[in-house]
């Protein structure tokens, strides 16, 4: 019986030295190369490839997270609201619902309000931060890929002579491919797009640590794991797919069984509960809305059977996009991707293209096959994104497929640098042959790839050149045209370009008209139209835009701003067009000052109709106490109907408001001597004469 416990003492201990083996060799030794080197690598070659977005300015939706957002702006004393409110509360304000279900993803926003407190509004150093996290995250995807490959006993991808290659290493190659994937410049080269960087991270680091526990059985590692996952989650929600990623790495690697698998997905878990009990309680009854703008909502105007047929078409797309990265664009709103049917062919071609991966996936499965793994960590990965379980807001994105795009670059790396070898050493082909195609792989694919990087990120400038550049590919996107046109204004605006004003305002009217033909409510295009006609000197045509936008939203503040401001700027506009005008606010916003205020004035002056000019004046100063012109109408108003003594009290409400206007003075002289007040008169008559006509 002694016996018996003596040797299963010393199987256990044969495990458990077989297990710190494991854990005690170091990366260098299973990867051919001192760690410091690829790195290194990995480094530099983010910088060459991204380095050249340090000199871009802000884009399309860093304002959100850093320009406009007033928690940002109060650095590290704005972190309890950033965690506190929904994502977009910095700039919208804290009772904000911008979009269905709300966003809580304040970890990178924290970030940029610590760094505000560094550099304010200096972009380029927001800029450089990105370009050392997404190297950080690369080391750190090869550091996983490494390790799992090596658990697999597949570490030498390669035959011989190529097994203890580095170079040609399927990680290194993989790693070399995700840094240069052009799909990922959205991410990298807008600065909001960190919160793709941070949730990979936090997701390849609780993929680590469940590895690390894997083979050590160190309980601080499941800790670490749940550090890892809720960092990435409160980067972004779309890290709870490794709660299926990080247990499958361990089965097709590492050989995990079930229960282990379990183990480690406990504290991945646990910290999905708690960020979404959090996120519960700041976003509250948020969720569940559901806007029904064509920019929130892009199904909003399709059929069941067209969401169905659309959300195929643009799953192909994305593997479209994985093969061949071109032509790229921030902007897949309504209608770049048009609505199709489930029988398009598109569709189709999707439907039998997913299928084919599905089979892929379930043939490996017991195999442990990389395929098997690749499209499970590829459809996982982008399932909350895909519009299938729940509204994204958006037909589609680049950045959807930013984790997405590893399986692809695992394949590609996995079928040329370890099976295409293989085949061609069975087939009789030199070493020196091999190694001309591997090298002319690289160097084709990735200096491709490089150069589309560089490039593009030339685009991502600032919001002139993005928008102006991708609406030429996004054309039939009433958004891309909606931002390009207004681009254009603003350029037209500025009197740097006074030569190019013409024709910027001409471009922007066609973009803008573009997108109302697509959107006929789209409320942005009319806003920015009527500003485009409005710096053209077409004033009525302008009016006419924001008068639509205010027929779609009564409540639309800026529309009410600019027909005010035409008015108050253009004194001979037509009286009886801006009566016309204004009777028609009023039907919208009967409380509003100037409403009110104007329309007293041509009650009174084009119709002579005291009674309704007194309404009007009335209502206006009642919702603004401090307009001494107000009130000096309303006292004119008052003598049409022989109201001598309330005009002469509403003369001293004016007179003490602006105890320096001749015109004021001058009117209550008038109305003093009307109501027997011959002294007050005469005082007024001496401030007319020191103030002036």
């Amino acid at each position: 019986m002694s016996n018996k416990k003596t040797e299963k003492l010393t199987r256990k201990q044969k495990i458990a030295q077989s297990k710190q083996k494991k854990e005690t060799v170091p990366l260098a030794q299973y990867i051919g190369v001192k760690p410091k080197v690829l790195y290194g690598i990995i480094l530099a070659f983010s910088f060459i490839l991204y380095g050249n977005t340090i000199l871009n300015k802000f884009a399309l939706d860093d304002g959100i997270v850093i320009t406009k957002n007033e928690f940002t702006k109060k650095g590290i004393a704005g972190w309890p609201s950033i965690f506190k409110y929904d994502t977009f509360a910095g700039e919208h304000g804290t009772d904000v619902k911008l979009v269905a279900g709300g966003r809580y993803r304040p970890l990178t926003v924290a970030m940029f309000a610590l760094e505000y407190m560094f550099w304010g509004e200096n972009p380029h150093f927001y800029h450089l931060i990105n370009i050392l996290l997404y190297a950080l995250s690369a080391m750190l995807l090869y550091k996983v890929l490494a390790r799992l490959f090596y658990l697999r006993k597949d570490e030498n991808t390669l035959e011989p002579p190529f097994a203890n290659t580095w170079y040609f290493s399927v990680p290194f190659i993989a790693t070399l491919l995700f840094i240069a994937h052009p799909v990922h410049t959205e991410a990298v080269a807008n600065i909001k797009g960190r919160d793709e960087i941070m949730t990979l991270m936090g997701a390849l680091f609780t993929t680590w640590f469940a590895i690390r526990y894997h083979e050590t059985k160190k309980k601080q590692h499941l800790a670490y794991i749940f550090v890892a996952m809720f960092a990435g989650l409160l980067a972004k929600e779309n890290a709870v797919t490794f709660l299926v990623i990080t247990p499958a790495a361990l089965y097709y690697f590492a050989g995990a069984k079930i229960k282990e698998s379990i183990i480690s997905i406990a504290p991945m878990a646990l910290a999905v509960f708690v960020f979404l009990a959090i996120r519960a309680s700041v976003l509250g009854q948020h969720e569940g809305i559901i806007p029904s703008e064509l920019m929130n909502d892009p199904f909003v105007n399709a059929s069941g059977s067209q969401k169905v047929g659309t959300i195929l078409l643009t799953l192909g797309m994305y593997i479209k996009l994985l093969l061949v990265p071109h032509p790229l664009t921030w902007d897949y709103y309504p209608y770049h991707i048009p609505l199709v049917n489930p029988s398009d062919y598109r569709a189709v071609l999707s439907i039998l293209l997913y299928t084919g991966m599905a089979v892929v996936a379930l043939v490996g499965l017991r195999k442990r096959s990389i395929f098997s793994f690749a499209v499970l960590l590829f459809i996982a990965s982008l399932s909350p994104m895909s519009n299938i379980f729940f509204a994204v807001g958006v037909f589609l994105s680049e950045r959807f497929i930013y984790i997405s795009s590893i399986a692809f670059v695992l394949v590609v790396a996995y079928a040329v640098f370890k099976l295409l070898p293989t085949y061609l050493l069975k087939k009789g082909a030199s070493n020196s042959l091999i190694r001309t195609v591997l090298l002319s792989f690289m160097v084709v694919v990735l200096g491709l790839y490089s150069v589309k990087v560089i490039t593009r990120n030339l685009d991502w400038k600032d919001n002139f050149s993005l928008f102006t550049h991708d609406v030429k590919t996004s054309y039939r996107s009433a958004k891309s045209n909606t931002t390009a046109g207004e681009q254009l204004v603003i350029r037209a605006g500025n009197p740097r370009y006074k030569t190019k004003k013409e024709e910027y305002l001409a471009l922007s009217k066609h973009y803008l008209n573009r997108a109302i033909k697509i959107h006929p409510y789209y409320i942005a295009a009319y806003l920015d139209l009527g500003v485009a006609h409005e710096r053209s000197g077409e004033y009525y045509k302008a009016i006419e835009n924001y008068m639509i936008t205010l027929r779609f939203n009564r409540t639309y503040e800026k529309g009410y701003n600019n027909i005010a401001t035409i008015f108050f700027s253009q004194k001979d506009m037509d009286k009886q067009y801006q009566f016309k005008i204004y009777k028609e606010l009023f039907e919208y916003a009967p409380d509003r000052f100037y409403i009110n205020y104007f329309l007293g004035g041509l009650y009174g002056s084009l119709e002579q109709n005291a009674e309704k000019a007194i309404f009007h004046l009335e209502k206006a100063v009642a919702v603004k106490k401090d307009s001494p012109l107000a009130f000096t109408d309303l006292a004119t108003a008052y003598t049409l109907q022989n109201r001598f003594i309330e005009a002469a009290a509403e003369m001293e409400k004016a007179v003490a408001l602006n105890p320096r206007s001749s015109f004021i003075y001058k009117t209550a002289a008038t109305i003093f001597r009307k109501v027997g007040k011959n002294q007050r008169a005469t005082e007024m008559d001496k401030k007319v004469a020191q103030f002036g006509r």
